[in-house]
């Protein structure tokens, strides 16, 4: 009754800059060497830690681009698949799924058999026919991007949450680009080279697009009232009692996981909160 337009949202500001992180293939690095030591690169979260390839903050911003990492999935021959699938079967004592197939594979694909043995030997890998890049990348606030209420109910009588995901042409740029750079390093290094699946000559997306569950933005944080719906503080504007500790706050989303930042913005708030109270 007192905040007619809601808290916060004085300046029609609460629900809009939602972000979150761009997840999808969009190219392949094709290695000069098919034992090249990649695995660093690639996604496994039984790992301690993994690494991610990306652009330097000097190139960021030079080129103008949002941030990006990307993890390197490797791909194997069919034959090298199902020569994996059955060592793991010999070594769990059982015979695997479509055992005769496997065995087909592995003996028309006798050439790669006899590279990967011969890695796996001498070298402690399989070959890999190439690296399919998985990519992270920031988005950029997009006022038009935004979370509403719907004027459906669920069953506690609250209404649900519409959501309108908007990116832009700078999002799409920043991703090929990117690709352009390591492309490039990649050939002056001798490494290999890089193919681009992403088209930046339209306003498409690829069907392959997801986010990565990193819900961010919707109450940015801003010094200015009409910018921002909180402030440096976390407390939202106008209202004296009132902070928000979140990842809604960002104004902007880095291609990083969230996590550790929210921590970190909890336990900022909470030193403030305390200061406050005393």
């Amino acid at each position: 009754k007192v905040q007619k337009a809601g808290l916060g949202n004085q300046h029609d500001l609460v629900g809009r800059f939602f972000m979150d992180h761009l997840t999808f293939s969009s190219g392949v690095f094709l290695p000069s060497d098919p034992y090249l030591a990649a695995g660093f690169y690639s996604v496994n979260w039984a790992k301690k830690f993994m690494g991610f390839l990306t652009l330097s903050a000097g190139t960021l911003r030079r080129e103008r681009l949002l941030n990006f990492m990307a993890s390197l999935g490797p791909e194997w021959s069919q034959s090298i698949l199902s020569l994996k699938r059955l060592m793991s079967g010999a070594r769990q004592g059982d015979v695997p799924d479509h055992f005769l197939q496997h065995l087909s594979n592995v003996i028309t694909g006798i050439d790669d058999v006899a590279s990967a043995t011969y890695g796996r030997l001498f070298k402690g890998s399989f070959p890999v026919k190439w690296f399919v890049f998985d990519n992270v990348t920031e988005q950029a606030p997009n006022a038009d991007s935004r979370v509403t209420l719907a004027p459906e109910r669920d069953e506690i009588g609250v209404n649900r949450v519409r959501l309108d995901w908007r990116l832009s042409a700078l999002d799409k740029r920043s991703i090929r680009r990117a690709y352009e750079i390591i492309g490039q390093e990649a050939g002056r290094a001798g490494l290999g080279r890089v193919q681009i699946t992403l088209d930046d000559a339209d306003n498409s997306w690829p069907s392959r697009l997801q986010g990565a569950y990193h819900h961010m933005g919707t109450t940015r944080m801003h010094d200015d009232p009409k910018k921002g719906v909180v402030d440096a503080n976390c407390r939202v504007h106008n209202v004296a009692n009132l902070f928000i500790a979140g990842s809604s706050v960002f104004p902007t989303s880095g291609s990083a996981n969230p996590t550790l930042t929210i921590v970190a913005l909890a336990v900022r708030l909470a030193d403030h909160l305390k200061r406050l109270m005393r």
